[in-house]
This record gives C-alpha cells, structure tokens and sequence, in this order.
C-alpha cells in the first residue's frame, strides 16, 4: 500500500458482499437486492464480461422462456453464471483448472469470472488501484490453484497491493479483536475457538487452536492457528436454496425454479431468516409455455426450510456439470439441514481436547436465532466450557450471532490488513503438505519440502533440499513426482534444462510459498555453478499430469495399496431387495414383532455379494464400495433411506424406557453390524454408539470391533479402535484376546482407509505384528492351514502399511527383525508346502513385500481369496 492509501477488507460471496474499509461497512448489495450476483458471460471471444447491475440487467439465461437468450438450457453450459456457483466449482475443481464452456464453444477461467464480479465492486466501490490494499476473504477449503488463478485475474484489473485471507480466519480475528483481553493467561494449546460459516457457495464449520504472542512493546495478541481442512463439507448454501426452490415451486421445469433461485429474493431472505417485504408477491413468472404469478406460502416455505433433505440437487448438478465439466463433490447425506449443522458442530466440538473460548455464527445464511438446532448440544456445550447464549457482541463462552447489517468477515479482513500494515501478529497457518519422491537404498521415499506446521498468516516460507536429484549426463530433463495434501493425490512432472551435462549434476532444491497466496515456488539448481552458472529451472505446473500410485516409478514395493470393493453397477440387488419386502422394512416400526425378522433378512442381503462374469471370470460385487457408495442412483437411493432408518432405529430402541417384543441387545447387535456392511454410509448415530462401546467397556463384545473396522474413516476413530484392542491385548480377563474379529478390524481399516497408519502408535503396529505372528506360528504347529492362519497373514501383510510412516518399521536390516522375520518365512514356507497348487505364488509374494521387492498389486484380494 503506498503513502495516502486505504485498506479495505472485503466480503464477496456473491450473495450478502460487504467491504469495510476505516473501520466503515459499505454493503455491495442492495442494488440488486437479496439475491445472488451474476456474471453474464459474451457470445463472442474478445467480448467483455457484464457483472454487477449490467448483468442483472440483461435478459441472458435468466430462466424465461422469451426471447430466446433467455431460456436455461440444463443440457448447455450457460451464458448466466451465479457467483456463489462459481465459487462452489473453484472449490470443488481442488487443484484441476476450473473452466466455464459454452454451447458455442467459448470457455472462461472461473477464476476470470470471478474477478470481474470482484472488479465491478471495487470499480464502484472507489477503490483506488494503484494505492489502495485489498484483502478478499476466500472458502476455508480453496485450492492453492484457485487462490493463484484469483490473485493473477484481479492483478490484472491493474490492482497492485493484494492479499487473500481465508474467511473462517477473518471471523476468528474479528471476535478475538473486542475479545482478546478477556481471555484468561493459563491458555493451552489444546484451547479452542469455533467458526460456523453457512454461505451460499460453503458451508464451514471450523475449529482454531489459540496461542499467544506478545510484542516488543509489550502487547499481547491472541491468534488464531489454521490447520489445514481434511474434511471438506460437501454441500453449501446453494444447495439448500435450490431444493427449497424447487419445494417452493412444486415445478420440474428448471427454468421456473431457476428464477426463483436466482432472480426472486424470497427463498434466500428465508434461508436468512430475513424479513420478507410481502407486498412484493406475487411475482410475474414464466412457467412452461405461459405466463402466471408467483405467489408462495412463506410460512410454508419458511416451516420447510430446516425439514429439507441435504443433498445437492440433479438438476442443479447436472446444470453444473454440463457447464464446467468438473464433477461437483456428491453429498450422499440424507439428514435434513437442522440435523446436518447441529451435527456438524457437534463433531468440531468433540474433536477439541480443551476448552472453547467461543463460537462464532457468519455467514449470510446464518441463523439469527440458532437456538433450534443447538440447544439439544447443552451437555457438550458445558463440557467444552461454553454456554448456549446468542449475543449479538462478542464476548467469550458465549455465541456470537452478528446483526444482519454486518459482515464480521470483511470487517476481519480489513483487522488482518491493518495488522499486516503494522507488522503485528495475525494468525498462525498450518501449511499443505508437499512431499517430493526421492531415491533410497533402491526404494523411493517422500521428502517433505514443508516442515514447519505452524508459520504466521501472509509471511513466506522457503525450503532447501541438497542434491536429492541428478540431471544425468547427456540428458537435458529430470522426472520428478510431487505428492499434496492426500496420500494419494500424485502429480508427475518433467525439469527441462537447455543443455545437457558431459557429467551427473546434483540439483538442489528450493520451494517458497505463502499461506493463501498460490501454489509453490519450485525450483531446481545445479548444485555447482560450473552448469549453467548455478541458473535454476521453475517446476512449470501447467505441465503436471496426474498419476496413480501405481505408476510412481518404483516396482518394488514395502507394502501394499490400499485396496477398493468392486461394486455392482447394474443394480442386480435391487431385485432381491424388493423380493423379501425391503420397502415395508423402511416403513417398519421398531415395536413391531417381525421387526428383527426384517432386520435379519437385511443383515444377510447386505452382506451377500453378486456373481458376475465380467472378460471371462467370475467377479463378486458388493452393494456398496468401502466409502458406503452404491452403483446406481436408484441402489443409493436405497442405501441413503436404510443409514438413516438404522440410525433412527438405534437411537430408538437404546432410549425406549417399554417392552420391545425381542430381545434388545439382539436388535442393538443386529443394527449395527447391518449398517456397518455398509461401510461409511454408516449413519453418525451408528458410529456414536460404537465409539461410546469402545469407550466405555472393558471388555467389549467381538462383534463391535469388527463393526467399528467397516465404519470408521477418521484418524481419530481409527485410534480409538486400535487403543481399545491394545487394551483388550492387555487384560486380564478371561476372554480371547485377539479373536479373529479383532483381526478383521485391524485388516479392513488398513487394507481399505489410507490414513489408517497413521493412526497406529509404533507399539500397537509391532504388537499387532507379533499377535499376527503368533497365530500363524499355532497354525503352523497343528499343520493346519485353514482360514484363520491366511487371517494372520492377511494381518501381517496390512501392517506392513506403517511402513508409510515409518520407513524402518520391520527393516529387514535391522538385526532386532530378523528372528521375526526368520519365523514368518519359516511359517509362510510351511503353508507353502501343505498347499503348493494354491499358495506357492501368492506367498512369495508376501515375502517380496516384506523385503520392498513387492510388485503385484492384487495380493490384498488374492489373500483376501484364501479367507
């Protein structure tokens, strides 16, 4: 910012966009009223884009059916783009580059599109380009390839000082702003503050760790830290308004829905709880061929708006896809929205091991009384320190519910540019993960380029690496693999140099980046001057390629991939579904006699697999794959209805104080391992029973593990699991300690969950190994190799997965291995001589992969064969 210039800080979701600038809120919509923004895209390359008033001026796909500019086409991609749409798919495209394509033929960058929403305001708004500072909030869960498309579009609008900041961020510093001094000295890491931001392009539901930091001149700040999201949600604000449209308009012409989504206020200033002018209704509306009016039930619509199933709907998905060709994250979710969020919070709460300082409501679709879906937490809340009382100013163990005319978001991110300004503390960011595949004793390792977790909000971060790589000689390029924030999200890419070397040159490596300002700076230089004068080569990402883990360029592998259920895709089970009466079986009430008849006829449809024969062999196909998804609309469907009736069912039967006509511990029993062969589709009432058993018993029933070892998908459950059978390894008791139920758990989470090593403690992985060795070693002295002994290797051979997080972990170099692995082989060998037609391959494979010479991918399934 140069001498004489403003700060502003900005809030430009498409729906409610504020900027704040000296402390005063300038609110960017009210010309257009309570609606979302659009941007009208040009017919003609070169043309410019109309935002602001000149697009809702225009007539282009507003949804009427005349003149024809004006009809939406749900089969071709759309001159009419909302702006909270826009977002949404920026969002969802992650690091892809996310492009809006016509019927003609003509594409735009999102990110252009949402820049020249952004230019209209700040052009009307008086920002002065050259000596003004900008800070636009952006979605917690933006990829660093959509925060650099946004930064170089705006750029070149010719505004020079920019910054991003994420939005739960710019909440977080506007109640720590008034809050910061009543928050007590005996702080721990463990402390937290809660963000809920309901949007129309996301909803957020986020969770800050809080840390002190003093000044030179002896102020204390209270910041914020940012870790980087794992569990995006999938749905947003968008979502709801376009199925409450859709509710409100009993229509399936998505043109007359589209305009009460996008032109009509109504179901928006609902979803706010807004008031609603009714003098204004009805509306002129087009409808099929003819002309009517509009004229809803608000309070029916505003009665239906918490009752609406979460889910995004197919029209809007279709629209979405036929106009961005990236596929919008399905949400398979079929709470309604009330249960959604109080569910929501309540797992953020859960997931913070100290105290809550406060919970802060934004968002333009917030509630403002919230009480209706968070009053049921009261127990939780008092747990975490936190009363349930709304308060319009902050103030801590409280919740802030801002007023309807402001926006804590633009007023936080004006805070963050003051302080920037001003070289105070902001916020702490936990920056992505960034690994590099380097060679290692004729293995391949990750190299992380990002060490520190933590670094301060808008400050760079730079690494060096030495000589990890050669440029070999007479060669002019060097292939390199990079692997971001999933472990299995890889990404190839090729260094070209100009010359090629006589000799082998060691190239260092350096990578710069900055919390919410792009990807990486990766760069590769000669280690010696002598080439090229020590001149570096830029990694070029435009060049990248996506690449499976299959295709990393090692052949031997230490352990195995994580495997997936094949699942049918013709819906062969619906017909068995429907046979034995699974449509009375939803409507089935829990005091019903032949209610655990039903639920047994269930039990054991679910768990069946279909035989098909697919390019010449028999393949067995499950209802669902291991994430709980089906293979067809109308299979998940089915799958949606029946986790919702298991959990509903559950939650019934465990607080129904009468006489139920069966036992029912057996009903508990039956529900859960029905909905855990599910796998992730399990209902969050079912994963909260199973986490309550293996809390709260000491012995817990065989049959929970196992459920839990289909079900669980976060690291923190998956812990929860592996401690329970640690515990149960460690009992006294007079029970097996390791069945094989105990087994199967351990297998399916790391045979099936890629962060489930990481969950392992390195006593639990060497336990569970020697447990697995033990089996085996019984087996083996009965000459019995039956199922239970091809469990043990199946166990064995999943461990060897925590060799992603320990490289050393069963090193056959490491003399405190080699008995172990002199048994095992010992005991492979045996087996391999009982059954040599069926075992021979398959467990000499097992002894490749424990000596990283493992190649065949499948040896999870082959095994899985033999048990």
């Amino acid at each position: 910012m140069k001498a004489g210039g403003r700060i502003w800080g900005c809030s430009f979701d498409g729906l409610k966009d504020h900027m704040v600038a000296d402390r005063s809120v300038i609110p960017c919509w009210r010309e257009r009223g309570f609606r979302p923004a659009d941007v009208v895209l040009p017919a003609q390359a070169q043309a410019e884009l109309k935002a602001g008033l000149a697009a809702k001026r225009s007539r282009v796909a507003s949804g009427l059916g005349w003149p024809p500019e004006a009809i939406v086409n749900i089969q071709a991609g759309s001159r009419r783009v909302p702006v909270p749409l826009a977002w949404r798919v920026l969002i969802d495209a992650r690091d892809r580059t996310a492009y809006w394509s016509l019927a003609n033929g003509l594409s735009f960058s999102l990110p252009t599109v949402l820049a020249s929403h952004i230019r209209d305001i700040l052009i009307s708004s008086g920002v002065n380009q050259q000596n003004d500072k900008i800070v636009i909030a952006i979605p917690n869960d933006l990829d660093e390839t959509g925060q650099e498309g946004l930064i170089r579009e705006i750029s070149r609008f010719g505004f020079s000082s920019l910054e991003l900041l994420w939005r739960p961020v710019a909440a977080a510093l506007a109640w720590l702003d008034v809050t910061q001094t009543q928050i007590p000295s005996d702080l721990t890491d463990d402390d937290a503050l809660i963000v809920v931001h309901i949007g129309p392009d996301a909803v957020e539901c986020v969770s800050f760790r809080l840390r002190e930091r003093g000044t030179e001149d002896g102020r204390r700040f209270i910041l914020p830290v940012r870790d980087v999201p794992q569990r995006p949600i999938s749905v947003c604000g968008s979502d709801w308004a376009f199925g409450l449209s859709e509710l409100a308009t009993g229509s399936d012409d998505f043109g007359a829905v589209w305009q009460v989504f996008s032109i009509f206020p109504e179901v928006w200033q609902t979803l706010a709880q807004r008031d609603i002018d009714s003098d204004l209704c009805p509306r002129v509306w087009h409808r099929g061929d003819s002309w009517s009016l509009w004229a809803p039930d608000l309070e029916s619509i505003r009665e239906s708006m918490w009752e609406t199933a979460i889910s995004r709907p197919k029209p809007l998905m279709q629209w979405l896809m036929n106009g961005c060709k990236i596929r919008p994250t399905p949400s398979v979710v079929s709470q309604s929205w009330e249960s959604f969020l109080r569910y929501e919070v309540q797992k953020v709460l859960g997931e913070v091991r100290g105290r809550v300082f406060g919970l802060i409501l934004s968002g333009p679709l917030v509630s403002r009384n919230p009480l209706r879906w968070i009053e049921p937490l009261g127990r939780l809340f008092q747990e975490k320190s936190l009363h349930i009382r709304v308060v319009s100013e902050p103030t801590i163990a409280t919740i802030w519910a801002p007023l309807e005319n402001r926006d804590i978001i633009a007023e936080g991110a004006f805070i963050y540019g003051c302080r920037r300004e001003n070289y105070d503390p902001t916020y702490l960011d936990t920056l992505p993960p960034l690994d590099l595949l380097v060679g290692l004793r004729g293995n391949y390792e990750w190299r992380s380029l990002v060490d520190e977790k933590e670094c301060e909000g808008g400050k760079p971060y730079s690494k060096r690496l030495d000589s990890e790589f050669n440029l070999r000689r007479y060669s002019r390029r060097v292939v390199i693999y990079l692997r971001k924030n999933e472990k299995d999200d890889f990404r190839k890419a090729t260094i070209r140099f100009h010359d090629a070397p006589e000799q082998d040159v060691p190239l260092n490596t350096f990578v710069r980046m900055t919390p919410a300002s792009g990807r990486a700076e990766v760069e590769f230089r000669p280690a010696s001057n002598d080439f090229r004068g020590g001149r570096p080569v830029f990694l070029d990402y435009s060049q990248m390629e996506e690449v499976t883990e299959l295709e990393l360029p090692s052949s031997q592998r230490g352990w195995p991939p994580t495997a997936k259920i094949n699942i049918d895709q013709e819906g062969t089970w619906l017909i068995s579904a429907y046979l034995w009466g699974f449509p009375s079986f939803l409507k089935l009430d829990i005091k019903s006699p032949n209610y655990c008849t039903f639920l047994d006829n269930f039990k054991r449809d679910v768990k069946k697999r279909s035989k098909v024969m697919r390019n010449e062999q028999f393949l067995y196909l499950n209802i669902v794959d291991h994430d709980g998804r089906a293979g067809t609309p109308d299979a998940q469907a089915l799958i949606d209805q029946t986790t919702t009736k298991l959990g509903n069912d559950l939650r019934e039967i465990l607080s129904y104080k009468g006489y139920l006509p069966y036992d029912r511990s057996d009903a508990v029993k039956h529900i859960r391992q029905a909905a855990t062969w599910l796998y992730a589709a399990a209902s969050h009432e079912v994963i909260e029973h199973l986490t309550n058993e293996l809390r709260r018993r000491l012995v817990t029933a065989n049959d929970v593990f196992e459920a839990a070892g289909r079900a669980f998908t976060t690291k923190e459950e998956m812990s929860l699991l592996y401690s329970a059978i640690e515990r149960r390894l460690n009992t006294n008791a007079t029970i097996a300690p390791f069945p094989i139920n105990v087994q199967r758990a351990i297998t399916n989470l790391l045979t099936y969950r890629e962060f489930a090593p990481d969950a392992l403690t390195p006593f639990q992985a060497r336990q569970f190994t020697e447990r697995a060795l033990d089996i085996m070693q019984m087996y083996r002295g009965n000459n019995n190799f039956a199922r239970g002994f091809f469990q043990a290797v199946h166990l064995f051979i999943s461990l060897l997965r925590y060799r992603v997080v320990d490289h050393d972990f069963l090193n056959p170099e490491n003399l405190k291995d080699e008995k172990l692995f002199e048994d095992i082989i010992a005991c492979l060998k045996a087996a391999q001589r009982t059954l040599p037609f069926i075992t021979a391959k398959l467990i000499k494979e097992v002894e490749l992969y424990m000596f990283f010479k493992g190649s065949d991918a499948g040896i999870i399934e082959a095994i899985s064969k033999q048990t």
